[in-house]
């Protein structure tokens, strides 16, 4: 019985589904997956550049608002750092750019299905991932690989996860040590920091 409930409090099933699906849901990208003019056009952009490591912080700087503020009409540091990241290291190989998102939409499922069961039983938190993952509009941003709200889902998954441990400080379901507490800000930090550099109006508004 011991062994039984060990097993059980390091593996959750639900957990597994919610990898399984959000993989299902995203198959078809990773492995047919093409990139698109409109919305990929900075990846491909940058992919004709052949940029490689070594002048990724001259091109970022250079070729980006990112050592250009004030020049355009938006400044988003984290989404060009993120994606000039992503197309040195992936260039033409689509399947990658999907399977990275595969991977972030997991992960955004897995931390909103941590919060929602610390006050809902995990068939019901499960069940409500679910219900969030049917909603058309996340295939008009999983099926493009150029949209910033690829990266602000990584970017909430991290918040979300430091609400989570905030939580179960509050909820004494683990000990109050400010070892805890300081993983929970560190992650809130780390993903606002993400999240508030994705899109033009996200920094002002934070400010606002």
């Amino acid at each position: 019985m011991k062994f039984k409930k060990h097993i059980n409090s390091k593996i959750d099933l639900y957990v597994l589904l919610l990898l399984i699906l959000n993989f299902y849901l995203l198959r078809n990208g990773i492995l047919f997956g093409k990139f698109h003019p409109v919305d990929d056009h900075h990846i491909l952009y940058f992919i004709n550049e052949n940029i490689n490591l070594r002048q990724y912080f001259y091109v970022l700087v250079n070729e980006t608002e990112v050592g250009n503020f004030g020049t355009a009409g938006q400044y988003r540091p984290s989404y060009w750092g993120i994606l000039l990241f992503e197309t040195i290291i992936f260039g033409k190989n689509t399947a990658m750019y999907y399977l990275t998102r595969a991977i972030f939409l997991s992960v955004f499922s897995i931390s909103m299905y941590k919060v929602f069961t610390l006050y809902f039983h995990r068939l019901t938190s499960f069940t409500l991932i679910v219900f969030y993952l049917k909603m058309p509009f996340l295939g008009g941003i999983f099926n493009r690989l150029g949209p910033g709200e690829n990266y602000s889902t990584f970017g909430m998954s991290l918040i979300l996860f430091g609400v989570y441990k905030l939580l179960q400080v509050k909820k004494q379901e683990v000990d109050f040590e400010i070892l805890n507490l300081n993983k929970g800000y560190q992650l809130l930090l780390l993903g606002s920091l993400i999240n508030l550099g994705l899109k033009q109006n996200w920094i002002a508004n934070s400010l606002g």
